[in-house]
């Protein structure tokens, strides 16, 4: 197995080149799931390449952000860049990239990042088939369900061992860009999981989960046939990625020499890393149990103490631990729940200036923001783990080492760029005509009208394995209007589940139904043999002309956007005019969590308030559970607008709604949503 690791800044790549990583992983600016990381540039990546190669390293770029139209010139560019700088692989997730990939730069290789939601044999069956050479699997499986994959077809297999985990399947996590527009999908999450929320009487930090670490089950991952063990970790400091490789690498090294002292040393080194509490994670069964910790913060590194007086910049608390100057710390707001960092410049022992304090003392120290009383601090990194030498000092020496440069053979003209990004522009259907009525979605949970109120418009139905059986009673009802159903499958299918839907769709077949809504990229094969009219999803992330293009490649023929999309993104999109139908959510509830986990005495229904007082409920099934943001956003009045546009699809989701018709009669016909926010149409998506 190889060890790879990641690396945030050129302090990062040095240490996990020097500790021992046999490839890193690394974003370019503006394009990669870690945005506020300080990333690189691709005349440094000329540098890095040789000089990782000379020193036997493998080099990935994470491409793994969605793409905006408006974003499309400065990616065919960048990917043309790498066709010739030869990385060892690009890590993405947007179908748009794996169109121009596949299309134009087939010189580079693919690897499916977390964020395509790999979760099971299909997923990993169809990226295989697609010519992805390595898939990234999800977080929240078990060895179990890893073995399956592995069964299922030869892609190479790379799972995370190590570092942050998130509440939500990765990819399918809409509360950072529904809270303010910086999506996690496009590297701009703030992380609302790690924040503090009241359920009924309880009340803390019911989303955070722990660090993941994985260093005992390295034995039973290799025997799985895992090729790759990722370590996460692209904002985290040098000092933690030198420690956590080095504590790996022993940890691997020993096991193929058989000394179990130097696995406990491993384990030591570990500790050092300054991280959250450590769990195992989805691999084992007590793993899953730990988890989530209600009464821990989220926050990395040692708690400090709490603010008790504050002045504009300057903040007095007792510590809890050695504090230096240089140190890097974080506070943690207690209003909000948002956390900011910086160095600590300048402390003071009563009138005296110190450059060290000791637990126990009371210190005055002086930060370039201002914190109310009350605040929480942790130190992060500290000042005598820094990295020696300056990244200066690193490029110097990366320069001397490297030898032989990468050199580029010229860029691609504008005029090349914009015949890439045309090709994925469709013909405009002048006689398509908006639908009469949007659709409407619903769950099998729900009262679903009977077939002569729905007479004339389309209906999508959320499949749900709990739910089917008592629904299954009333299918005859529809028989007549199978054409207006659209069935939707769950974007999450855990493996022991897949028998169960493939039988269902089959049977759903039979009786005529040939509409369907796949949510994920496996769901395709459940529709080998053809026949049917696919739409995708909105949890499928199209929001690029390319991803159209690329959807319609699979057979696909219909997308609804991203329901993070803002008014230009749908507006750029719409005048690509794209062959797969562009379709737009107007109304719903969105779940802003999908998630394997619940917390410790929530169930289906319960309530979830934030500080700043917003409401969110659990809908949960299948093993699957889903926060739900109480109040609706809402399209309808830009429904107009987005006519002009050229937009011909709508929907309206109901499928969160307790009394989904009365919902419907209330919003029917109306010019304007009072009281409903409008996710990112009008404040733009990040």
């Amino acid at each position: 197995m190889d060890i790879l690791a990641p690396a945030g800044t050129i302090e990062s790549f040095h240490a996990a080149v020097e500790s021992g990583a046999d490839a890193v992983y690394l974003g370019l600016k503006g394009l990669n799931a870690r945005a506020y990381a300080k990333n690189f540039t691709l005349k440094e990546l000329a540098l890095l390449l040789p000089y990782a190669r000379k020193k036997g390293v493998k080099i990935h770029i994470a491409l793994n952000s969605l793409t905006k139209e408006s974003e499309l010139r400065q990616l065919v560019r960048t990917l043309a860049a790498l066709n010739e700088l030869g990385p060892d692989a690009v890590i993405i997730q947007d179908l748009g990239i794996y169109h121009l990939i596949k299309s134009y730069f087939p010189r580079l290789v693919i690897h499916g990042s977390v964020l395509m939601t790999v979760h099971n044999s299909p997923g990993a069956r169809q990226l295989y088939e697609m010519g992805f050479s390595r898939v990234v699997l999800a977080r929240e499986m078990s060895l179990e369900e890893i073995a399956a994959v592995r069964r299922s077809c030869p892609v190479e297999l790379e799972v995370f061992v190590h570092g942050a985990l998130c509440y939500s399947y990765s990819g399918l996590c809409l509360f950072s860009s529904y809270l303010g527009g910086r999506g996690s999908t496009r590297g701009r999450c703030t992380q609302p999981c790690r924040r503090r929320y009241n359920a009924g009487k309880r009340s803390g930090y019911l989303f955070s989960p722990g660090d993941l670490s994985a260093i005992d089950m390295l034995p039973e991952l290799k025997e799985l046939g895992i090729k790759t063990i990722k370590i996460e970790g692209r904002m985290r400091s040098a000092t933690y990625v030198r420690t956590v490789v080095k504590a790996y690498r022993m940890a691997l090294d020993a096991r193929r020499e058989g000394s179990n002292n130097a696995v406990s040393q491993a384990k030591d080194l570990l500790k050092e890393a300054m991280g959250r509490r450590l769990t195992k994670g989805f691999y084992t069964t007590a793993g899953r149990k730990d988890i989530l910790s209600s009464g821990l913060s989220g926050n990395i590194g040692q708690f400090i103490g709490v603010a008790k007086h504050t002045t504009k910049m300057r903040v007095t608390l007792s510590i809890r631990v050695h504090l230096c100057t240089g140190d890097r710390l974080r506070a943690d707001f207690p209003k909000t729940g948002e956390r900011t960092s910086a160095t600590l410049r300048e402390m003071k022992v009563g009138r005296r200036s110190v450059a060290a304090a000791n637990p126990g003392q009371i210190v005055t120290i002086s930060l370039p923001f201002h914190c109310p009383p009350g605040t929480a601090f942790f130190k992060v990194d500290s000042k005598s783990s820094h990295e020696d030498l300056s990244s200066k000092k690193i490029w110097e020496n990366i320069k001397n080492d490297a030898g032989r440069l990468v050199k580029r053979t010229g860029a691609i003209s504008g005029l090349e760029i914009q015949k890439i990004i045309s090709s994925c522009k469709g013909k405009r259907d002048r006689s398509r005509k908006p639908n009469r009525e949007p659709a409407l979605r619903f769950n099998l949970r729900q009262r679903i009208p009977d077939p002569a109120f729905l007479s004339g418009r389309q209906i999508i139905i959320d499949l749900s394995k709990k739910n089917w059986p008592l629904f299954s009673k009333r299918l005859g009802l529809y028989r007549r209007i199978t054409g207006s159903i659209c069935w939707s499958v769950p974007p999450v299918i855990c493996e022991k589940d897949i028998p169960f839907f493939e039988k269902l769709i089959f049977f759903l077949g039979k009786k005529g139904f040939r509409n369907w809504e796949i949510n994920n990229l496996g769901h395709l094969q459940f529709f080998r043999k053809g026949g049917v009219r696919l739409q995708a999803g909105h949890q499928m992330n199209l929001l690029n002309s390319c991803a159209f293009k690329a959807a319609g490649e699979l057979g696909i023929a219909a997308g609804v956007v991203s329901i993070e999309a803002d008014r230009n993104d749908i507006k750029n999109i719409l005048e690509q005019t794209p062959v797969t139908e562009p379709v737009v959510t107007i109304y719903g509830k969105p779940a802003l969590f999908t998630s394997r986990l619940i917390p410790k005495g929530l169930r289906d229904g319960s309530s979830v308030v934030s500080r700043r007082k917003e409401r969110y409920f659990f809908s949960t099934g299948d093993g699957t559970n889903y926060l739900i943001a109480q109040d609706p956003f809402s399209l309808l009045p830009f429904r107009e607008e987005l006519t002009r546009m050229g937009c011909t699809g709508f929907i309206i989701d109901l499928s969160h709604e307790h009394r989904p018709l009365s919902t419907l009669t209330s919003i029917s016909g109306r010019r304007r949503a009072r009281t409903h926010a409008h996710f990112n149409y009008k404040r733009g998506l990040q």
